[in-house]
């Protein structure tokens, strides 16, 4: 019965569609993320703006470490987390043994990616920034031997080509005023930049989304994914290597959740 549900979900999209939305409702911890409401482009800024602090709610990081520590049980018992796996593969034939490399990570959470480079002996010095200070006090708990400070994705004080690799932790979908990040993102790099898990719509326009994360609304951005890449060229930023972790046909066309590496131009260093 259930191989027979799950081939019925595959072949008809819009079934799957549904079913992930009344689930969410039924169940919210079935998924982080629940209950998607599309806005109209005339709500979005009124949206965005009551929303803009969601993010630093006290609740919220203890409720995903949950989840997270879990998956790095699995991961460390040699498991296939699937953004995890795509993290490691893309950054790992960039890294040189036996030579440590600067990596920042942007919208790090509590840190946790230091543990996926570690278990799969990828050698960068992370260094980790988010917008939130609950998830800064959490990271400096759990890992008190790296960095963490609590920053603006659109307004990082860290010098120009400040770290080896930069990374955009999850967090573009999250932020508003994403072009400025991606600008920010590139500048503080030296050398490679990677966009991980970033949500994409193709063939239309931006959307923008309320929904429940961990308990807390919140917006959740979908980017053009004409626009992203040419976002990415506008900074300089040339295009190594793709990662796609989903796809999913929705009735409004398809979208799909990638991560994307970059190497940063020599034209594009001050």
């Amino acid at each position: 019965m259930k191989n027979m549900a799950r081939r019925l979900l595959k072949r008809y999209p819009r079934l799957q569609d549904a079913a992930k939305l009344v689930m969410s409702y039924v169940d919210p911890r079935s998924s982080v993320s629940s209950q998607y409401v599309l806005l109209a482009e005339s709500k979005v800024s009124v949206e965005a703006e009551r929303l803009a602090k969601s993010w630093t709610a006290t609740s919220i990081p203890a409720r995903q470490r949950q989840l997270v520590d879990r998956q790095l049980q699995d991961f460390a018992a040699g498991k296939s987390i699937e953004a995890f796996d795509a993290f490691v593969d893309l950054l790992r034939p960039h890294a040189q043994e036996g030579q440590s490399q600067s990596l920042l990570e942007i919208g790090c959470s509590s840190g946790y990616y230091s543990d996926v480079l570690r278990l799969r002996g990828l050698p960068f010095v992370y260094n980790g920034c988010d917008y939130s200070s609950a998830f800064i006090e959490m990271g400096r708990s759990l890992y008190p031997g790296l960095n963490f400070r609590v920053e603006d994705a659109t307004q990082l004080t860290y010098p120009d080509a400040s770290f080896d690799t930069v990374v955009s932790g999850c967090c573009l979908l999250h932020i508003p005023n994403y072009e400025t990040a991606i600008a920010e993102t590139a500048r503080v790099a030296r050398n490679l930049v990677l966009f991980h898990r970033t949500p994409l719509v193709i063939g239309r326009p931006t959307e923008v989304f309320t929904k429940v994360a961990y308990g807390v609304e919140t917006i959740e951005i979908h980017l053009s994914q004409t626009l992203f890449y040419q976002l990415l060229a506008d900074r300089g930023l040339k295009v190594v290597q793709t990662a796609t972790l989903t796809t999913e046909q929705t009735p409004r066309g398809p979208s799909e959740v990638v991560s994307v590496l970059c190497r940063k131009s020599e034209s594009s260093y001050g």
